[in-house]
């Protein structure tokens, strides 16, 4: 609980307080990379064996005809993978572990490897929301890294193509100025807690 708590404030420093591509980079990384490193602890070794899996596979795999496919196959069948241990050693048990990120995750690269696929067309040939989120180049390792672990959606999402990512730290298009989200964030926050200690007394 912790964790997800945590979203807020460091969400908040991200947008109101860290400036440059670089350091927004930076600080979405390694805020994230510590915020996974303490609430699943050894488990990190999942969406990082997955990324660069991935990463590896858009880098040497045929742009336009196979990349994207094996991303999805590799992502899916590693996080089915994931579950069916999951039933096999806790059947019927709850507990927070990384497959819930690893969800996430999942639709994160391989919705990258669809979207890098169509950046190698051109826009007459996509459809107007292809174009939309298409991604022209190859993200770097830092950009990779930082979509990610982006500290404020690194323990349960939500999800976002990285198109929009891109432009939300580089400041660009409908990003280029952003409103103050302390009272929505607020807002949200108050309307959860009130839902989970409703939820508390009716259940519990």
């Amino acid at each position: 609980m912790l964790c997800m708590y945590m979203a807020y404030p460091l969400g908040l420093i991200l947008n109101m307080v860290v400036r440059g591509t670089l350091n927004r980079h930076l600080f979405s990384t390694l805020t994230g990379f510590l915020l996974q490193l303490y609430m699943f602890r050894g488990q990190i070794v999942h969406p990082i064996l997955m990324t660069v899996v991935s990463y590896l596979m858009m880098i040497f795999l045929s742009r336009t005809k196979v990349q994207h496919l094996a991303v999805f196959a590799f992502v899916m069948l590693y996080l089915s993978c994931s579950h069916i241990y999951r039933m096999w050693t806790n059947y019927g048990g709850w507990d927070m572990d990384i497959t819930t990120y690893t969800m996430i995750l999942t639709a994160k690269l391989s919705a990258l490897a669809y979207c890098y696929r169509d950046g190698a067309y051109k826009d007459e040939d996509l459809l107007p929301e292809q174009v939309s989120r298409k991604v022209t180049k190859l993200p770097t390792p830092l950009e990779m890294a930082s979509y990610v672990f982006f500290c404020s959606g690194c323990i349960v999402g939500p999800f976002f193509e990285f198109a929009d990512y891109k432009m939300y730290i580089e400041r660009q298009g409908r990003y280029a100025s952003i409103p103050n989200s302390i009272v929505p964030a607020l807002t949200k926050f108050l309307t959860g807690k009130r839902k989970h200690l409703i939820y508390d007394v009716k259940f519990k």
